[in-house]
Formats: C-alpha cells, structure tokens, sequence
C-alpha cells in the first residue's frame, strides 16, 4: 500500500511538474549553449514520466495488464500529452513553439524507459 502511495505519487508529481515547465512563457532567461540541450532535457523528462508510469502500474491493482497493454499506455499516454503540450505552445505560450523534433525527443525517452524497465524486470525475474 505504501510503495503503492509512494509510486503514483512521484509519477503523478513529476508528470505535474512536466506539464507546468512546459507551459510556461519563455521569460528570455539565461541559456545554456550545448548543441541539443532542450532535445535531451525532453529525452530525460519523458524517459523519467514513462518510468515513473510503470512501475506506478506495477505496483498497483492496474499490474493485471498484459505486458504489451503497459508498454502501449505508456507510449500513447507520454505520447499523447507531449503532443499536446507541443500544440499549446505553439498556439498559445507566449514565447514558446511547438516543434516536431521535440515530439521525437519525447518519443525516445519514452522507448529508453520501456527497454530499461523491461531489462531491470527481465533480469530479476530470470530463474536463478
């Protein structure tokens, strides 16, 4: 119960916290000069919400999913929100743009959590 309160919480939190530095305007603060920086920060955010996600799943009632149904949500559920996240500050953050190659970066964290989480329950479940 408690692991199960500490996983939905730390997903739910950092998918919060996502969303929020997201939308928020560019306020023209410092910025950092390291070629693809923003494309790996979106590689790192998604790959942490993806793995927060399953092992939210898996240590909660909704474990009873198939391995393949949990893959496919996380997919479509990161997948999903870094879209629209892209929409919306294309459309309406002032200061911001939606850009496909963010989608992409999104997309990539998201697979680099699927094969990491999959290699970690792998190799723990093997028969000794």
């Amino acid at each position: 119960m408690l692991k199960s309160l500490l996983y939905s919480s730390s997903y739910f939190l950092w998918l919060f916290l996502l969303i929020y530095l997201s939308l928020l305007p560019d306020l023209n603060g410092p910025s950092i000069e390291i070629p693809y920086f923003d494309k790996i920060v979106h590689l790192g955010f998604y790959f942490v919400a993806s793995f927060l996600f399953l092992l939210f799943i898996e240590k909660t009632s909704l474990n009873k999913q198939t391995k393949n149904i949990k893959i496919f949500s996380a997919i479509v559920i990161h997948l999903t929100i870094g879209v629209l996240i892209e929409y919306l500050q294309e459309n309406y953050v002032s200061g911001r743009s939606g850009e496909l190659e963010d989608v992409f970066a999104n997309f990539l964290g998201i697979l680099f959590a699927i094969i990491i989480y999959h290699s970690k329950w792998n190799y723990f479940s093997r028969p000794n």
